[in-house]
């Protein structure tokens, strides 16, 4: 059976190979040609056997008009016809196998389809029709312990006897649902430094139903809650013991981390020299004793609330300006000078690095930039650049442990003696006297 199929499909190959690539007068000759004995018996005894046509096919199996007169055979012969559909039967089987598989994979595929459409375009179930669902109560009960509240004063509670049966329990205090919050409102902070106990007490009893009062009889223990606590305001006497109140409030007002905060000074002396040494020093205000209460009060209220619109203010979007060493200056102009100071921050140990790179680095021309720095009111750009390397070692001096000349080359500086005259300049002070100085300030805040 094997050899019959192969050979069949052969023949089949053959023929319509033979058939497209051949010219029809070719054809037409070849048809006419069937002269070989054993096809032409084929012909015309239809009842050949399937043994017979193989020795038929067998005998001119090298012609070369082998393929065309075997589907001539076949194909006006039904016997044959009929013969050669039964030896080709066992094809059909996977043949229509494999297209009933692939006719299932198309349904399922096309039905996966439909119900995937189906869910997500589906309406969702509404509320109404949740509502409208009927309700099943739990079958499960459980009963809970009556409580009985009595007028007995008395902070105990009677236990039952069994907690999972149904009893009564005596409370002896009915429970207050009045509760107060164990964290009060936070109030405004207000410190007061004075050696003097009568002005702690006078301003407690004055203030203390707006503010938070804190007390302290010497400089040291002011610093110490003005470390500790951070108040809103600060009232200093000028006549504290140990650091005087002009020092005292140089010291707090010198501090990054105290500057900010409003500082009242009070003495019993109204001399003019006296009012602006405190002033100087820092003081907001200057209050000579002794003083009116209501002014006081006042001033306080006034302080405080100026300090808050301010942090409001300069840290909100409605702030059209801000601070820039030390000149008021746009947010545009701001953000300009920001990336300025970025790129020499980026570039601060780069020794070739001048108002041509910085230019270059903005994306701009020298000319341009030094107009700009101009109408901001600021420092050429090369005293710029130099100003920000000199601000640069003096936080490398109060943050780090790098030695004096460690800083220089940190920040490009090759020659220490030009080093020490802009330092010098800038601060008033020589690297290691700044260092020293700096140090003592924080250490009086922070230790």
């Amino acid at each position: 059976m094997k050899k019959y199929i192969q050979t069949l499909l052969l023949l089949f190959l053959l023929c319509s190979v033979k058939d497209i690539f051949a010219s029809p007068a070719k054809q037409i000759n070849s048809w006419n040609n069937l002269s070989n004995s054993s096809t032409t018996s084929i012909l015309q005894n239809g009842t050949q056997t399937l043994t017979d046509l193989n020795q038929a096919l067998s005998i001119n199996i090298s012609s070369s008009n082998y393929a065309p007169k075997v589907a001539y055979c076949l194909f006006h012969n039904k016997k044959l016809l009929h013969s050669f559909y039964i030896m080709t039967l066992p094809l059909w089987y996977p043949i229509m196998a494999a297209y009933i598989i692939y006719t299932l994979f198309v349904l399922s595929v096309i039905i996966g389809i439909l119900r995937y459409a189906k869910q997500k375009y589906e309406p969702k179930m509404s509320i109404d029709k949740l509502l409208d669902m009927p309700y099943q109560q739990p079958q499960a009960a459980i009963t809970l312990p009556q409580p009985t509240i009595t007028d007995k004063p008395s902070a105990l509670l009677e236990k039952a006897s069994d907690p999972m049966l149904k009893s009564n329990i005596a409370i002896k205090e009915p429970i207050s649902t009045n509760f107060k919050s164990e964290y009060p409102k936070t109030k405004i902070t207000v410190l007061i430094i004075s050696s003097n106990k009568d002005i702690p007490d006078t301003l407690k009893n004055m203030l203390s139903d707006e503010y938070t009062i804190f007390t302290a009889l010497n400089s040291e223990e002011g610093l110490s809650i003005v470390k500790q606590e951070t108040p809103n305001l600060i009232i200093i006497d000028i006549a504290v013991p140990n650091i005087n109140g002009i020092t005292l409030t140089e010291q707090i007002k010198n501090n990054k981390y105290t500057v900010h905060i409003p500082l009242i000074v009070l003495s019993d002396q109204n001399t003019t020299d006296e009012k602006i040494k405190a002033i100087e020093s820092g003081a907001d205000a200057y209050i000579s004793t002794p003083f009116n209460n209501e002014y006081l009060r006042v001033l306080v209220k006034q302080l405080i609330k100026r300090q808050k619109e301010l942090k409001q203010y300069y840290t909100s979007s409605a702030s059209a300006f801000d601070f820039s060493h030390g000149q008021l200056v746009s947010k545009e102009d701001k953000k300009y000078l920001q990336t300025a100071t970025e790129i020499i921050n980026n570039n601060m140990d780069n020794i070739s690095f001048g108002p041509t790179e910085l230019a270059a680095a903005m994306q701009t021309s020298s000319r341009n930039m030094y107009r700009k720095f101009k109408n901001l009111n600021q420092l050429p750009p090369k005293d710029f650049i130099k100003e920000q390397k000199i601000n640069y070692a003096a936080k490398l001096l109060l943050t780090t442990t790098l030695t004096i000349q460690e800083v220089m080359y940190q920040t490009a500086f090759t020659n220490r003696s030009h080093f020490y005259r802009a330092f010098a300049k800038r601060y008033n002070q020589t690297p290691k006297e700044y260092r020293e100085a700096n140090k003592q300030k924080d250490n009086s805040l922070s230790n």
